[in-house]
């Protein structure tokens, strides 16, 4: 395919003025979301309106909040809709978030005027180009470059979603069906992004009859969970809870300054969508930066001594195991998923229960205290 290489040419001709031949929008494809500059990438570009005539697409994309930009662009045929568009990425280019954000057709011949079309906003990460190349991190597996690259590609991929998610609740976040059913939709685009990634992870990264990481299981049980809570009845303060506390929730969402802010309240529905996401944007980006499917917690009680259980939240109520010594522990490694605890003390009334999200914190504190023991 011949592609114009000249990053000049595309800057400039986004100078030229005139609406030129009729064109609405474009949709955007990529194999990933998260490069590295120098890399080469393809763009599967999809217009809404056949082209006119024989010519070069172009699109641009520009750095988040800063100065940066860099187009990559291909051959479309008459008639046709669909083009792959290419280009390497800049060296020099500073590292960041860039949102595809103008395209364009050259003119025909016997025109003058460029064809503009909308593009969707979409986030490519751009890691600074390695010199020399960084070692792979170490830990519980060892990630090479490519696999990390995978990950964070993932997250970005998730991001999207959260941020379309983000956009509609700032528009109206009444806790309508019309609004449960962009809920049940963005739930599954979500889990369908989860299946998709444990596939490729599987088939990249995993020896046959290896089995995937522990998380993978946990988001797809938390997401049909979601589904089946959004298809109930909207009712009030009397209605059925979801399993997480919405206040609580609402509180970790800003304490991780995460984007999309609201204005008012949201309904504990949305609150639970935005929080499994966002756990799931943690959860590869906490593998990517660490090389862990682990996390270690302390396991601590007063008075010390007590035992403990422990479960995975996607199991069995009955399925606890021991573990093989008591408190207090200063490290204790498990997969990385939602675990439930279980304290007993010898002497005291009532067992303690605590449910740990490891998305949230990666060094949890399972910390109880126990009430009416003898001798207390």
């Amino acid at each position: 395919m011949e592609v114009r290489s000249c990053l000049s040419c595309v800057i400039l001709s986004v100078a030229y003025v005139g609406l030129g031949l009729s064109q609405t929008g474009a949709s955007l494809e990529m194999p990933q979301w998260v490069v590295t500059a120098g890399d080469h990438i393809q763009v599967k570009l999809t217009l809404e309106d056949p082209a006119d005539c024989d010519t070069d697409a172009y699109v641009q994309f520009a750095k988040r909040g800063g100065d940066g930009q860099f187009g990559v662009g291909g051959r479309i045929r008459s008639g046709q809709t669909t083009a792959t568009i290419e280009g390497a990425v800049p060296r020099d280019i500073p590292a960041g978030d860039y949102l595809s954000g103008r395209g364009y057709l050259d003119p025909c011949p016997d025109y003058v005027n460029i064809t503009r079309f909308t593009v969707p906003s979409k986030i490519l990460r751009v890691k600074a180009f390695p010199s020399p190349l960084p070692a792979p991190t170490t830990g519980d597996l060892e990630l090479s470059l490519t696999q990390k690259q995978f990950l964070e590609t993932k997250a970005v991929q998730l991001g999207n979603i959260d941020g379309e998610l983000n956009a509609r609740l700032e528009k109206s976040s009444a806790d309508t069906p019309e609004l449960r059913s962009f809920l049940m939709l963005t739930v599954m685009r979500a889990d369908d992004a989860l299946k998709a990634t444990e596939d490729q992870y599987r088939q990249k990264f995993l020896k046959s009859g290896e089995a995937a990481p522990a998380f993978f299981e946990d988001f797809h049980a938390q997401y049909q969970d979601l589904l089946s809570t959004l298809k109930g009845p909207i009712i009030g303060a009397a209605g059925p809870e979801l399993r997480v506390s919405a206040s609580l929730v609402f509180v970790q969402l800003k304490e991780r300054n995460r984007e999309g802010a609201h204005s008012g309240a949201l309904p504990t529905a949305a609150i639970a969508v935005l929080k499994v996401i966002k756990d799931n944007i943690a959860a590869y980006l906490y593998v990517e930066k660490s090389g862990r499917i682990t996390f270690d917690a302390q396991l601590t009680s007063y008075p010390p001594g007590a035992r403990i259980s422990y479960r995975k939240a996607i199991d069995d109520e009955n399925s606890y195991i021991d573990y093989s010594m008591p408190t207090n522990i200063e490290k204790a490694t498990f997969d990385l998923a939602t675990w439930v605890f279980k304290f007993h003390k010898d002497g005291c009334a009532d067992d303690q229960i605590r449910r740990i999200d490891p998305y949230e914190d990666t060094e949890p504190n399972v910390s109880v205290e126990f009430n009416h023991c003898r001798g207390k």
